[in-house]
């Protein structure tokens, strides 16, 4: 027979695992929506940063804008000053690039430019005589436009980051005159950009080209590092007049930042406004991973409380399961559950109940058994006296005076003495079905090669004047009680020849093969075969497919390997064809911790 499975500790379909997947198909949505207002929150966040940054980033745009017109003024004025009617000396040309100086401190040096593009006064003497005519914002002016600003580029005297505007001056005539310059040192420009934000914020300001000019707070950026239009190539959408809002990752912090872009439209420039995402995002992270810590642990606890409030129900389930196992041992101990549902103790006392009637009703049972086994026994044996007598008696008076008889009176003791025999055999056959019930069983590897030999020995000694062919494979070892299942062989073997009486020659083939824990066993004949359409009455005691005038037998033999069969665990079947022989199987065990009781009792 099959081993048991008995179910896991903890199955995943069983109370404790549906009330968890329950628990789940309930927290899994909330989790999921808390997820989505997370998310939800986190992009509010952003999309608040995003444009909190471009307010900002046009508020630098419009500050260095209007920086950029004063300054372009002042220069005028400058140009005025330094071009009077009347001839001006070096001096006072320096002084009033001194004083201009003086009041714009982010300036570095203002210049007059002559027309040869040499500077001729400077707020920096050093820088007197110095050639820019190769400068593009000179080439502008020399080329007609009133003013213009450079882009980033390195001082020639100091080395350092600048850029210049500059004014063309020019008289009544519209003959330029000479060019005032003012060259703007990015650092200095805190006084006219610089907002106070939080630590991890910041401004930009980035030239036509693409190269950053300015930071606010301060950090030290290198000439590669300043190439913005390299590293973030969306600025391309503000040299055409867009605004821009993205994130991006730091050329100098390696941090992702939420930074916004937007035209400085009158001189090509880009204003740019930042800020470290994490610090953007501390406030809500903190109070997300708080929530998500209380969402945890409620989710923990709810599961928890789920495991301890179902461990009693769970506990009580498997008493019972493995009460009902024990019932079905055979054992008979009550049972009771103290903790649990109700329910669960209700149906602890009904499954007593249920034990209680069925052991009242197999007591019963066993008792209408052993009446009848005893009213059989006692029958058969009653019998095997008077039948003894008709047949010994008949026999006598054929005997006696068969010359005086006729054929008829001849035929009519013949047939007494024959039924008489055949009562006899029918008693012989209930006595052995009646015993194979109550004989204890010895349960012992069996060599079933060995034992089918010996069986047909016994069954082609029998019927030698027959022409018998028998075909065997290596068959499988199995386990059982080696005289109960010689009994098996002998009654399929007898069966087989006895419905092969017709074919010339009978034809037996025996094989075996393994399922799972049973070794199966066939027999195959070429004979009569029978209808499938009559299984049921198979195996039925009594129970013919055939009448006794086609083949001789009481309907008891199938009856007996069947119940022998049960008793080791096992079953039998057959499959036939009328006219085109049967086949008969039956299984056992492959080894012996996989059968019941030896005394298992068979209906």
């Amino acid at each position: 027979m099959v081993k048991k499975k008995y179910p896991s500790k903890f199955p995943l379909w069983g109370i404790r695992g549906r009330l968890i997947l329950l628990l789940l198909v309930v927290l899994i949505p909330v989790l999921l929506i808390e997820t989505f207002i997370y998310y939800r929150t986190f992009e509010t966040r952003k999309s608040e940063e995003f444009r909190a940054n471009l307010e900002v980033a046009r508020a630098v745009a419009k500050n260095f804008d209007t920086f950029v017109q004063d300054m372009a003024r002042s220069e005028l004025v400058i140009g005025l000053a330094l071009t009077p009617s009347r001839p001006i000396t070096d001096r006072d040309r320096n002084r009033i690039l001194d004083n201009f100086r003086a009041d714009n401190p982010a300036v570095r040096s203002v210049y007059w430019i002559n027309l040869d593009g040499f500077i001729v006064a400077s707020a920096l003497r050093t820088l007197i005589g110095l050639d820019i005519s190769d400068r593009p914002y000179f080439k502008e002016i020399i080329a007609g436009r009133d003013w213009s600003i450079s882009e980033l580029i390195l001082g020639r005297a100091t080395g350092k980051p600048t850029f210049t505007i500059c004014r063309g001056i020019r008289n009544e005539q519209k003959k330029l005159l000479g060019v005032v310059a003012a060259a703007i040192e990015p650092d200095h420009l805190d006084s006219v950009l610089g907002i106070d934000r939080s630590k991890e914020a910041g401004i930009s300001l980035v030239d036509n080209k693409g190269m950053h000019v300015y930071r606010y707070p301060f950090i030290e950026y290198t000439m590669e590092q300043r190439n913005w239009l390299k590293h973030y190539p969306m600025i391309d959408d503000c040299f055409k007049g867009k605004d821009v809002l993205t994130s991006v990752i730091s050329e100098a912090t390696g941090k992702r930042r939420l930074i916004a872009f937007t035209p400085v439209s009158s001189i090509g420039w880009v204003a740019a406004a930042s800020r470290d995402e994490e610090e953007v995002m501390e406030t809500i992270t903190e109070t997300l991973r708080f929530q998500a810590g209380l969402v945890l642990l409620v989710t923990l606890l709810v599961f928890g409380a789920a495991a301890a409030f179902s461990r009693p129900i769970s506990n009580s389930i498997i008493r019972l399961r493995n009460h009902a196992l024990a019932l079905g041992r055979g054992e008979r101990e009550p049972f009771a559950i103290t903790s649990g549902p109700q329910e669960l103790q209700d149906l602890a006392q009904a499954l007593n109940q249920m034990a209680s009637e069925v052991r009242l009703r197999e007591q019963q049972l066993e008792e209408a058994n052993k009446e009848l086994e005893s009213f059989i026994y006692s029958i058969s044996h009653d019998l095997r006296s008077p039948l003894r007598i008709i047949d010994v008696f008949s026999q006598m008076l054929m005997q006696k005076y068969g010359d005086k008889l006729d054929e008829d009176d001849t035929r009519r003791f013949k047939g007494i003495r024959r039924n008489a025999g055949m009562m006899s055999l029918l008693i012989e056959d209930l006595l052995s079905f009646s015993r194979v019930r109550n004989n204890s069983m010895n349960i012992a590897e069996i060599d079933m090669g060995n034992l089918v030999s010996e069986v047909w020995g016994d069954i082609q000694s029998a019927q030698e004047e027959r022409e018998l062919e028998f075909k065997t494979t290596e068959l499988l070892p199995g386990f059982g009680d080696r005289t109960l299942i010689k009994q098996v062989l002998f009654n399929l073997f007898s069966n087989a020849v006895k419905f092969t009486k017709n074919r010339q020659p009978g034809i037996f083939e025996m094989s075996s093969h393994q399922e799972a824990d049973q070794v199966i066993y066939c027999l195959r004949d070429n004979g009569a075969g029978f209808d499938m359409a009559y299984y049921d009455k198979l195996f039925g005691v009594f129970q013919r497919l055939h009448s006794a005038e086609e083949y001789e037998g009481t309907g008891v033999g199938l009856a007996i390997v069947q119940r022998i069969v049960k008793r080791h665990g096992g079953r039998v079947w057959a499959e036939g064809e009328v006219d085109k022989g049967a086949t008969f199987c039956f299984s056992l065990p492959r080894n012996g911790d996989t059968m019941n009781s030896p005394n298992l009792s068979i209906s």
